[in-house]
């Protein structure tokens, strides 16, 4: 039920955020074709800003992986990572997730990386779930203001990871359905 859906994640001052719908948040200004191919990470890409993050400090600069997730600190991850499960999520270094699956580029579509004055976006634009099913496009906005947007095009995905994590250790808080936001997550 994400298809066409767009949230906007709002700092609540107690780590976590406010999630509400934001009507025509997609933004079609994708920028530069990180030409991923199957499970690779593009490395080190600057926001042009620092963004803050929740639970304290920020960050310039992020990893985006082929698979549909951000890494908020960059080179903090191993690798490329499509296993999508919670334990990974909550275990490994903090990311955003708008997307997370086994997705593959490198057989159709692309992954974009954009940093404009006050907006950082990562897009994942017509890319098809590995063994070339369906054809996906989900986004990630970041603003220096500590907010955050999912936004989604097309999504044929028969199933994802969908979220920020802390990551390093945090207990799972459980999971909350962001089509259907009702306040804090």
């Amino acid at each position: 039920d994400l298809a066409n859906a767009a949230y906007r994640f709002t700092p609540n001052g107690s780590g976590g955020w406010n999630v509400a719908p934001c009507a025509s948040c997609f933004s079609t200004t994708y920028g530069t074709n990180l030409g991923l191919g199957d499970d690779v990470i593009a490395r080190n890409k600057a926001l042009g800003f620092a963004f803050p993050l929740p639970w304290g400090g920020s960050t310039t600069a992020i990893d985006v992986d082929s698979n549909g997730w951000i890494g908020l600190v960059a080179y903090a991850h191993a690798g490329s990572d499509y296993t999508e499960t919670v334990a990974e999520f909550l275990a490994q270094p903090s990311r955003i997730a708008a997307m997370w699956d086994d997705l593959n580029p490198g057989a159709a579509g692309a992954v974009y990386f954009n940093a404009l004055p006050g907006m950082a976006l990562v897009s994942w634009v017509g890319v098809p779930e590995y063994l070339n099913t369906g054809s996906n496009t989900a986004q990630i906005q970041l603003f220096p203001n500590g907010e955050f947007v999912l936004a989604y095009g097309s999504a044929t995905i028969a199933d994802c990871l969908v979220g920020c994590s802390r990551g390093g250790g945090v207990a799972n808080p459980g999971p909350s359905n962001i089509s259907n936001p009702s306040g804090a997550v």
